[in-house]
């Protein structure tokens, strides 16, 4: 006789976190295109500044709420690891920006990625147009 769990949790996100994600992923665009960050440290305080346009691809949260990982991309795909070296040393930032625009207990930590699903999307281009 087989067993029936109806009790396995969904790994699909609840439709507050999609809304949660979609708000900050707006925020965090809006912040973006305006470009005025301000001068950034790395761990050997050295000042570091950002010359590309950043564009934020997706957003993924926390079941909690307490946790947001923010993907972009910079214009034409340049310097993406010192991009994320930027982002996530204005951790604070951002949040600080996106605590004045949420209406939520708490603000999330944010951590910046890259997004890699472009890549892979090239590497499928490139291999069709091989066939």
């Amino acid at each position: 006789m087989s067993t029936l769990d109806l009790f396995i949790p969904s790994k699909a996100p609840s439709h507050r976190q999609a809304k949660v994600a979609e708000n900050i992923k707006n925020i965090l665009a809006t912040i973006c295109a305006h470009g005025d960050f301000p001068p950034a440290e790395d761990e050997n305080q050295k000042t570091l500044r950002l010359t590309e346009s950043i564009s934020i691809t997706k957003v993924d949260i926390s079941p909690d709420l307490q946790h947001v990982t923010a993907y972009f991309m910079t214009l034409g795909g340049k310097n993406l690891e010192f991009a994320e070296q930027f982002l996530n040393a204005l951790q604070s930032y951002f949040r600080y920006k996106m605590a004045k625009k949420l209406t939520m207990k708490y603000t999330p930590e944010i951590y910046f990625s890259i997004d890699k699903g472009y890549d892979a999307q090239d590497r499928i281009n490139s291999i069709l147009n091989i066939v």
